[in-house]
């Protein structure tokens, strides 16, 4: 359980420096430029999420099988707090 937290509150926190912070700010831009489509999906909360997630469940040793599952539960959570 602790783990899960643990890669929910990570998965939120990378995800939000990728798609908001100032950090990455150039990078969107150019990646903006080079095509209008990949610049939406690195800005979008979501979609990075579930990338993070994934990754970061891959990381901790979370099971193949669960993975998904991580990814899906980081991007849900990136979502509703952006909402709130």
């Amino acid at each position: 359980m602790e783990k899960l937290f643990l890669i929910l509150l990570s998965g939120y926190g990378l995800t939000m420096i990728i798609t908001k912070g100032n950090i990455f700010k150039q990078i969107r831009e150019r990646i903006t430029t080079y095509s209008m489509k990949l610049g939406i999906f690195i800005s979008c909360p979501q979609c990075v999420g579930l990338y993070c997630g994934v990754l970061l469940s891959l990381f901790c040793g979370v099971g193949i099988k669960y993975c998904l599952i991580y990814g899906f539960a980081v991007s849900g959570v990136g979502y509703t707090i952006n909402k709130i």
